[in-house]
């Protein structure tokens, strides 16, 4: 079984913002069970396990613990403390969960942003939901893993060719972003099909960056992550390797 991702359908107007929240969590709620009611162990990747996953705080955890270098970082809704966080280095901002903002206007992404001097000096409204602040890490270029049960395809993004995607490559409005095909050290590998394997998951799609003195640096994991542009690009068979452990 499959299960790539839903999407939550659009509910007529005009409804309420409760009774909207309560109709989206029924449904929700139904799919959840249906699903986990279903009679198969073979999943790429189980619901649950993909929903683990998701939370940030968590995948951070299990990938320090698994050696996985990881920049400083802090997840905090206090002003006070992210101040005294920036004193000793630049910061980057992400979101905790879900990048994204719906409002009338359409959905809006949050990528990670580099934190001015001017954003520390307004953290207004910062106690309304805590943020991931992490080192800003000086890249030669962004590396995406995707990880299919124990297949591993290693993607160099060349981010640092373009001023919109140098802090975060998804930035860019460049369709040709330049990607290479990437060999990974051994156990850096091994590590990235370690972290699905202890996160319950048959498909991954890791994020690390290649630091300027070759280190490689670990941001997250995408569980349900887009890989088709690499394809395209790069010509790996990922795919082909999703169809074929389906099919067996």
């Amino acid at each position: 079984m499959w299960y790539r991702r839903h999407v939550v359908p659009d509910l007529p107007e005009p409804m309420d913002d409760g009774t909207s929240d309560f109709c989206i969590r029924e449904c929700r709620s139904l799919l959840s069970g249906a699903l986990t009611a279903l009679p198969t162990h073979r999943w790429l990747s189980r619901p649950g396990s993909i929903a683990a996953a998701e939370s940030k705080p968590y995948q951070l955890s299990v990938a320090a613990r698994l050696g996985f270098v990881l920049p400083p970082t802090l997840i905090s809704n206090d002003p006070a403390s992210v101040r005294a966080f920036a004193c000793q280095r630049k910061l980057v901002a992400k979101a905790v969960s879900s990048g994204y903002i719906a409002s009338d206007e359409g959905v809006r992404a949050i990528f990670t942003s580099r934190v001015s001097n001017e954003d520390l000096a307004d953290l207004a409204g910062l106690e309304l939901a805590p943020v991931i602040f992490q080192e800003w890490i000086d890249k030669a270029s962004d590396i995406r893993v995707t990880v299919i049960a124990g297949k591993v395809f290693a993607a160099e993004i060349l981010s640092q060719t373009h001023v919109d995607s140098r802090t975060d490559w998804r930035a860019t409005n460049d369709p040709s972003l330049h990607h290479e095909r990437h060999q990974l050290p051994l156990q850096l590998e091994e590590m990235c099909v370690n972290l699905t394997t202890e996160l319950g998951l048959e498909f991954g799609a890791i994020d690390l960056a290649l630091t300027t003195d070759g280190q490689y640096i670990f941001f997250e994991i995408n569980p349900n992550g887009e890989w088709v542009w690499i394809e395209d690009q790069l010509g790996y068979p990922i795919a082909d390797s999703i169809a074929t452990w389906l099919a067996s």
